[in-house]
């Protein structure tokens, strides 16, 4: 199995046990956040990391210098699409506009270090 296919069958599954762990603790209410907006804020932390899939996937069979151009224009294009989010949230003036942003950059934090985490153990291994 090459690189790339160990990074995004590890990786979607990960995202996908973050998301449903998530969505559990919001519904059963340990999480102070209304259940439509925390489903939609999961869809959007994940469509974001899909997208970096396919920034960094190809990359993982390269060279390493490759590789690590990519993993920053990963890194910079993830965190640009966030902010730019977040400064979007800020504008309209969104009711309860601190809950949505923690809850969001919470988890784009924790999606964030386990692709830095996989990536660059995946990357480690011999081809």
């Amino acid at each position: 199995m090459n690189k790339k296919r160990i990074f995004v069958n590890k990786f979607l599954l990960s995202v996908m046990l973050i998301m449903s762990i998530y969505l559990s603790l919001v519904g059963l209410n340990l999480l102070p956040i209304d259940k439509g907006t925390a489903s939609y804020l999961a869809l959007l932390v994940s469509f974001i990391f899909l997208i970096g899939m396919l920034i960094i996937a190809p990359s993982l069979n390269k060279d390493s210098e490759k590789f690590i151009l990519s993993f920053l224009l990963l890194t910079t294009v993830q965190m640009l699409i966030v902010l730019g989010i977040v400064g979007i949230i800020i504008v309209l003036k969104i009711e309860n506009v601190k809950v949505i942003g923690f809850h969001f950059l919470a988890l784009f934090c924790s999606l964030l270090f386990l692709q830095s985490f996989l990536l660059i153990k995946i990357n480690k291994l011999s081809a």
